[in-house]
């Protein structure tokens, strides 16, 4: 089982990017284009909550998943021991 894996081998991890692009692109060119106002300020708001969620969520299913991986060798390589 290959734990080692590059990052851009993972789909997870070119979605998470591709999202995390996509919002940042779309906030920087509200900032740029749009006049500051209540909507404008809700907007970016709202944009940087649902970055920090996606990333807070990215690293928590990357932690579970190490977790998890790392068990199922420890299980595997102790069944290879007994036998």
């Amino acid at each position: 089982m290959n734990l080692d894996k590059k990052p851009f081998s993972s789909k997870k991890f070119i979605s998470y990017l591709f999202s995390i692009v996509v919002l940042a692109s779309i906030l920087t060119i509200a900032l740029f284009t749009q006049s500051f106002g209540w909507a404008m300020v809700t907007f970016m708001t709202i944009g940087i909550i649902t970055i920090g969620a996606l990333s807070i969520g990215y690293v928590l299913s990357q932690a579970a998943l190490d977790k998890f991986l790392s068990s199922v060798t420890d299980i595997m390589t102790k069944k290879k021991d007994e036998e």
